[in-house]
């Protein structure tokens, strides 16, 4: 099975795929939290994704994105041998996510912010083992404590985050479900592309039946430039000189 490299090529499209990515890795901690290592874990990701919140206005370039995705699908209902019932739900499933993100009162996680456990948390975590038991007595006992409060704090913190998850989700499926395949060579290894500015591309995937080698992706609105790589004997990263074949998809919408 070949792996899929993905590369953004805008700030909106950047902070999708790394709450998606936060989404993941809190979903599996979830289904391990019997244990306090993983407790401790889910809610290191928690913080995680609280502290994207406080970089911009998540829920603002939500609502932008849901407009714009809105306004291009419903474009395509002038084009011949469209399927209309399958545009309808997608944009149904559109205006849904936006109706749900409007309603959200404040801002996302706020009660998160609020929470004096969270914030004690918050402080400690960027400094190496600051959140060991000496350091937070408090946290100490909470993970330790019987009578299931510990589970069903962290149920409650983590549907804070379920309409701002599900809305990813959507978007991110949209995006990806939006493109066009090309076979392609990367001559000696290096391979770049103009892109159509009028046209933007929002997300690049890469695949390669070169099971030794691995794609270091950039670009930006005008162009992408993909270089394939091996880990030398040090594990230092080399461009390969071999004419490299692979699969480039651009995601359109």
């Amino acid at each position: 099975m070949s792996i899929i490299f993905e590369q953004p090529l805008n700030e909106r499209v950047r902070i999708f795929l790394r709450l998606e990515h936060l989404f993941a890795q809190l979903e599996f901690m979830q289904s391990k939290q019997n244990s306090v290592w993983h407790a401790r874990a889910l809610v290191a990701t928690l913080v995680e994704i609280l502290s994207v919140f406080d970089r911009a206005d998540i829920k603002t370039e939500f609502l932008k994105e849901c407009d714009r995705l809105k306004i291009q699908f419903t474009k395509l209902f002038k084009s011949p041998n469209v399927d209309g019932k399958r545009l309808q739900d997608i944009i149904k499933k559109i205006d849904t996510s936006s109706e749900v993100l409007q309603n959200l009162k404040g801002r996302v996680g706020q009660e998160l912010r609020d929470h004096e456990l969270i914030t004690a948390i918050r402080h400690r975590l960027p400094i190496p083992g600051g959140a060991c038991n000496f350091d937070l007595p408090q946290y100490h006992y909470w993970l330790n404590e019987e009578g299931g409060r510990r589970q069903k704090d962290i149920k409650d913190w983590i549907l804070t985050f379920k309409p701002i998850e599900d809305a990813t989700n959507l978007i991110l499926e949209l995006i990806r479900n939006s493109a066009y395949e090309e076979n392609q060579v990367a001559s000696e290894g290096f391979f770049q592309k103009s892109l159509d500015g009028a046209t933007p591309c929002q997300l690049v995937r890469v695949t390669s039946e070169h099971k030794d080698l691995f794609p270091e992706i950039s670009g930006g609105k005008h162009r992408i430039s993909i270089r394939f790589l091996y880990l030398d004997e040090t594990g230092h990263p080399v461009q390969t000189k071999d004419d490299i074949s692979f699969n480039l998809v651009c995601c359109i919408i």
